[in-house]
């Protein structure tokens, strides 16, 4: 079993790294590892955001990365009605029913949650945008195997 009082007790030696080698531009087969959500304030009024965390299984990926497990975040934001539930109507949420047809799960009158998605395998271009602290690997688009 892990001890994290070990771990908060030694005493280190090397510098840690500061830069991550991004998960090369390009399309690669993943599966949704993860599926969260979070809230966010923009414009005055409360919005939520779905991500989309996706795993891609590449030796060639990891290779160039420098890690076993490289993971891929894909953020939607969420249209939601004057109620609070998720705006089904025309042109709403379409980043979020391209990605449900991408992952066959996109019908009507089939019982649907978020959750569902965890695990399903898609085709996802990834991009990447600068910040200050470097460039970061981005889900651009998903589609059907």
């Amino acid at each position: 079993m892990f001890d994290i009082n070990n771990l908060m007790n030694t005493m280190l030696e090397e510098a840690n790294s500061t830069v991550a080698t991004p998960v090369p531009e390009g399309e690669y087969v993943a599966t949704v590892k993860e599926v969260t959500g979070r809230v966010v304030t923009a414009q005055g009024r409360e919005t939520p955001i779905l991500r989309v965390r996706w795993e891609i299984d590449s030796e060639d990926v990891a290779a160039v990365t420098g890690r076993k497990v490289n993971v891929v975040s894909q953020d939607l934001w969420l249209d939601m009605t004057p109620s609070g539930s998720l705006d089904m109507g025309p042109g709403m949420n379409v980043a979020l029913g391209r990605l449900r047809e991408a992952l066959g799960q996109n019908e009507s009158g089939k019982p649907w949650g978020f959750g569902a998605m965890v695990g399903q395998v898609a085709r996802i271009l990834v991009t990447h945008r600068t910040t200050d602290q470097g460039p970061f690997a981005d889900v651009k688009t998903v589609r059907a195997l």
